[in-house]
């Protein structure tokens, strides 16, 4: 497993999804979601375009990859990231 130190939050959350993410994607977040919310644009920034998707958004495509986040920060997104990964590493 690799690790990366960033200076902040944001960054944190912003390269985590854009690692989980491809340009062309959704990323669907409540509309009260912190990354929604607070991280300013930024998730969008480093993926290079996935877009985050509020509200009534429409149903997730097979054709489209799609990353779904929690609303809130914890050991829930620690797991879910933890599965990721195990999954991935089994994949390739």
């Amino acid at each position: 497993m690799d690790v990366f130190l960033v200076p902040t939050g944001t960054a944190a959350n912003s390269l985590c999804l854009s690692a989980m993410t491809p340009p062309w994607g959704n990323i669907y977040c409540h509309p009260a979601s912190h990354i929604n919310n607070d991280e300013c644009g930024a998730p969008e920034f480093f993926s290079n375009g996935a877009k985050l998707m509020t509200g009534a958004a429409r149903l997730p495509d097979p054709e489209r990859h799609t990353f779904f986040r929690s609303v809130g920060l914890g050991l829930e997104d620690i797991a879910i990231a933890n599965e990721l990964y195990q999954l991935h590493r089994k994949n390739n």
